[in-house]
């Protein structure tokens, strides 16, 4: 493992709040991936980045080498600075969150590391009493629902077109995607795939069966696990589970109500897929007021 070069100065930068530290390498990652900034990472063997991820004091403290500083300079806002550090005075559980030989996927990392620093490796995400795993589960059960009622409303329609068709089946292909990065194996389908009718309800099935499976199988604390994992141009990245999950919903969503919209042009009945419609139960989701008003989520 990578530790600080002992008898290196490094620049210790204070941040008020992890959030600052957080837009702060972030700024810094994007400049070093511009054409401007690859130079410093190009020419240099000795920029890093680190960050005390076992501090308990208030705020957080950033260590910048010469050439970090440098860059900063060059391409971001200067930090506040709080005078220099020996590498071998660093905290020992301080972790490198930029550095020369870092792949993509170790860069992007870095506001996880930031924002992950304080929590007790125990802790489990609660939202008003409920566990981020509950809610996760809820929201897939919802998302399986409104892929059903979607298809449903694709199928009864006269109007309906391959656009729509096309928005539906990214929908399906995006949790494929999904799954098979979380599962570290080859998807079956692009991320914008082309089916049939039949082969569509098949592969609805499909995936609504292995998402149950993995989100019955998983515990709370593996929300918190990392997934790598290249994008379909090649860029690496890794994110934390309980991520990604939420990512699948709210993609889901964005696009359902895309077709929605493209129904609604061709003068077709929409499938009202709101969340709260989910919840208050599937026949309260379908009613319609006395003034015949669309279903709004309201």
């Amino acid at each position: 493992m990578r530790i600080p070069v002992a008898a290196q100065e490094y620049h210790v930068a204070h941040f008020d709040h992890t959030t600052e530290a957080a837009a702060f390498v972030a700024a810094l990652t994007r400049f070093l991936e511009s054409p401007r900034g690859s130079s410093f990472t190009r020419d240099s063997d000795s920029l890093e980045v680190w960050i005390d991820s076992a501090s308990t004091r208030a705020g957080v403290e950033v260590y910048l080498s010469d050439d970090a500083l440098t860059a900063t300079t060059a391409g971001v806002a200067a930090p506040k600075l709080a005078g220099t550090r020996r590498g071998d005075a660093l905290a020992p559980d301080c972790a490198l969150v930029l550095g020369d030989a870092l792949s993509l996927a170790a860069m992007t990392d870095a506001n996880e590391h930031i924002r992950r620093r304080s929590e007790p490796k125990s802790k489990k995400p609660k939202l008003d009493g409920v566990s981020a795993l509950e809610l996760i589960r809820t929201m897939w059960l919802h998302s399986e629902w409104a892929d059903a009622e979607i298809a449903r409303a694709l199928g009864a329609s006269h109007h309906a077109d391959d656009e729509a068709w096309r928005e539906y089946l990214h929908i399906l292909g995006a949790e494929e995607v999904w799954l098979s990065r979380i599962e570290s194996r080859t998807p079956r389908a692009p991320v914008w795939p082309d089916m049939t009718p039949a082969e569509t309800s098949a592969f609805r099935a499909l995936l609504s069966r292995e998402y149950a499976t993995l989100l019955e199988r998983i515990g709370d604390d593996a929300l918190m696990q990392r997934v790598t994992y290249t994008t379909s141009d090649g860029r690496a990245f890794a994110n934390v589970l309980g991520d990604i999950l939420t990512h699948v919903a709210l993609h889901g969503q964005y696009h359902r109500g895309k077709v929605n919209l493209l129904l609604r042009q061709r003068e077709s009945a929409p499938a009202p897929v709101d969340f709260i419609g989910y919840i208050r139960g599937a026949s309260a989701a379908t009613q319609r007021s006395a003034s015949s008003e669309r279903v709004s989520g309201a």
